[in-house]
């Protein structure tokens, strides 16, 4: 035998070995590669999609905030008052409370109540985006009810879709998510 040929026939066994190895390899490789792509491409663009909050939990004029639950979180040592109505708790504690305990505090909530003073209806109606806005007057109460994009729940009143109820007393406004739990 040729030692020639043989190193011929080696060299080529070796390198379509070789080539196929590195197609397999690269084809490989590059799955990986576009599916790294598609994911980093995915998280890329939530990165720049704006989750919506709540305006009023960076509103200056806020005095308070009430979660209406089922839930006591006074026990959770929380910096909150908690007062049972029922098997209702209505759970007080102030807007910086809130925005630390957020995910918290609304875990298990079925409605949320902001306390302000001193600001203009016009405004957090605008803050709020608010949407088929009715207005209704009661004794010295004057009570919008609307659809606000903030709240994922609703409830229909008078055949509307409402997920925001305000109102507003002197000098103090109540702005209840869907309505208002608390009482005006």
């Amino acid at each position: 035998m040729d030692i020639k040929k043989f190193d011929l026939k080696k060299r080529i066994g070796v390198s379509f070995f070789c080539l196929s190895f590195a197609f397999f390899v690269n084809s490989f490789f590059v799955k990986k590669l576009v599916i790294f792509i598609l994911i980093l491409c995915c998280l890329c663009g939530t990165m720049f999609v704006k989750t919506q909050t709540n305006p009023l939990f960076l509103h200056k004029d806020v005095e308070s905030v009430c979660f209406v639950s089922a839930t006591n979180y006074e026990k959770e040592n929380l910096d909150v008052e908690s007062v049972a109505c029922g098997g209702v708790f209505f759970n007080y504690c102030s807007l910086s409370t809130a925005r630390q305990n957020l995910q918290k505090l609304k875990k298990n909530a079925t409605g949320i109540q902001f306390y302000l003073a001193d600001s203009d209806i016009i405004d957090l109606l605008g803050e709020l985006k608010c949407q088929n806005i009715t207005e209704s007057q009661f004794d010295n109460i004057c009570l919008y009810s609307g659809y606000s994009p903030f709240c994922q729940s609703a409830v229909f009143v008078d055949g509307k879709k409402t997920n925001v109820q305000i109102a507003v007393s002197n000098d103090e406004i109540v702005i209840g998510f869907p309505v208002i739990l608390t009482g005006y």
